[in-house]
């Protein structure tokens, strides 16, 4: 069974990516957030600089929403298994942790969060930590 849930409001970022991105950086200002590498490395970023060109290219390739639980999802390729991309167990393991998960994400993801309008919303310092929390947990054991 694969889940993935797509949300057409994000394709207005196909059609209006700098003014969309613009807007983004005056309503929210800084967007932290965490891309995890399939080698299990990461990093925390400042999301609000990012264009729909960034995100195509840290995932490699056009961009899939992938809801994970209440407003987190993450963005990953979305021909990432059909283009033979590495399977990311440590973003695999983390959304098996939070639900109900028999598919793997294959290639190099990057955390996001909407508000209820659908407009992406930085994460906060906890969500952050819970993040961090797991890789720590997960390449520890």
């Amino acid at each position: 069974m694969r889940i993935i849930y797509a949300f057409p409001y994000l394709h207005i970022i196909y059609v209006f990516p700098d003014a969309f991105i613009q807007y983004k950086k005056n309503k929210k200002g800084n967007m932290q957030t965490i891309i995890i590498k399939t080698d299990e490395s990461w990093k925390i970023v400042n999301q609000a600089d990012f264009s729909l060109e960034n995100y195509q290219e840290i995932v490699g390739g056009w961009v899939e929403y992938v809801h994970i639980y209440d407003d987190i999802a993450i963005l990953c390729n979305e021909e990432g298994k059909i283009k033979g991309l590495p399977v990311n167990m440590l973003i695999t393991q983390y959304i098996k942790s939070k639900k109900p998960f028999n598919d793997v994400i294959c290639g190099d993801v990057i955390f996001t969060k909407t508000d209820e309008e659908g407009e992406d919303a930085p994460l906060s310092m906890n969500e952050i930590n819970d993040v961090i929390d797991f890789i720590e947990l997960y390449q520890n054991s």
